[in-house]
This record gives structure tokens, sequence and C-alpha cells, in this order.
């Protein structure tokens, strides 16, 4: 009986030493969040640094075309894609932002085709593909128009709301749901 009753005591208090580290890594993971920049929180694929209701920063830049873009071109519901050759999600999720281009209708997609000068790859392939359907802009992730977007990763949407400031960001806004078709 003694045996026994050494045992469920030896339990007992290493379940309470767990219960104890238990609420210790809680305790950690809590502060990590909560001290976590912007683009940590809730979207795990937020590549803008700004939050929702933010006004983007101000920026001079020239599309594929030549014609000028500023702040003031981003009207209330565009979506403006960040993209860059050489990052597999972003030539993943290529095909979708050309179709949801295609479906918003022209100027309504902004698609901003980030270099990255560390890989070199040539950003051909997207601007061809994203010309058609959306304005295209070829900028660095140091230029002023991801600085104006605080982009901290790719590849990263951010649908535009009044005045210029944030209605949504992350990179589920550049994903088309598929339609489910009748009878499947």
């Amino acid at each position: 009986m003694a045996y026994l009753t050494a045992v469920v005591t030896l339990f007992g208090l290493l379940s309470i030493a767990n219960l104890i580290l238990t609420l210790g890594v809680v305790r950690r993971l809590r502060a990590q969040r909560d001290g976590s920049p912007p683009a940590a929180k809730g979207d795990p694929f937020q590549g803008s640094g700004l939050s929702v209701g933010q006004r983007v920063g101000g920026f001079s830049a020239h599309d594929t075309e030549g014609r000028p873009l500023t702040r003031d071109s981003l009207r209330e519901g565009m979506l403006v894609a960040f993209l860059s050759p050489g990052c597999l999600p972003c030539e993943e999720l290529l095909p979708s932002v050309v179709e949801s281009a295609r479906a918003a209708g022209p100027g309504r997609v902004l698609a901003a085709v980030v270099l990255n000068e560390d890989d070199g790859a040539r950003p051909d392939a997207f601007v061809a593909a994203l010309s058609p359907v959306a304005t295209v802009v070829v900028t660095r992730l140091d230029g002023e128009l991801a600085r104006a977007f605080d982009i901290q990763g790719m590849p990263t949407g951010v649908r535009m709301g009044r005045e210029g400031r944030i209605a949504d960001s992350g990179r589920a806004l550049l994903r088309v749901p598929h339609p489910t078709r009748a009878g499947a």
C-alpha cells in the first residue's frame, strides 16, 4: 500500500509541475504575440506593415506604360498586389492575380512587380502576364511604392479603402476562389 501511495503522490507532483510549465509557456507565447509587429498579427502571411485603417504613405511611380501613379491614383476597392519574380509563392499566385484582375476590370488592380537584386530574376514574365489586365509597376523593395505600403514580405495583397486607407490586407486577397462545378 505504501508503494501505491508513493506512485500516486509522484504522479500528482509531476502533473502539478507539468501544469506550471505549460502555464509559463502560454504566458511567454502571449507576451511574444502582444509585442509582435502588426504584420505578424492576424494573417500569418500578411506582408504589409500597415494595419487596416492606416493611410498609405505618399509615393510617386510610373507604370510600364509611362503613366504617373501617386497615392491619389489608388481608388476605393482597388487591389494592390505585390509580387516578386523568383519568389515561389508569388509565381504560384500569379495566375490567380491575373484572373482577379481580369474579373475586376480595367484600372481595378495595381500589380507591383518587386525586383530582388540578390537573385537577379527578371520581371518580364510577370509584366507580360499582368499588363493586359492590370496596371503594372516595376519597383524595388526599397522603392517609394513598397515603402509607402510598408511591405515586409511577398506575396502581399492590399485592398484600398477610402481616402488612401487600407481596407484589408493579406495573401488571401490574391487567391481567386474556384467556383464549384454543378453536380460535383
